[in-house]
């Protein structure tokens, strides 16, 4: 049976984003990722503060229902 678009529910847009650059990432980078002692939150590097400012910007005029 085939449905006319009308028929269908509203589509639904998932964003998915990884987070920006952060220290324990270039840790990771030189090797130190087996430490779990550095799975932790960490402080975002210069170009981790410009990937998130980035991104703040691209989602200021989109509204969101649930994060």
């Amino acid at each position: 049976m085939n449905k006319s678009p009308q028929n269908f529910p509203p589509s639904t847009i998932f964003y998915l984003v990884r987070h920006a650059r952060s220290q324990t990432n270039v840790l990771s980078d030189a090797g130190a990722s087996q430490d779990s002692s550095l799975w932790h939150d960490s402080d975002l590097t210069s170009l981790g503060i410009e990937q998130a400012t980035i991104l703040s910007e691209k989602f200021q005029n989109i509204h969101l229902n649930a994060v």
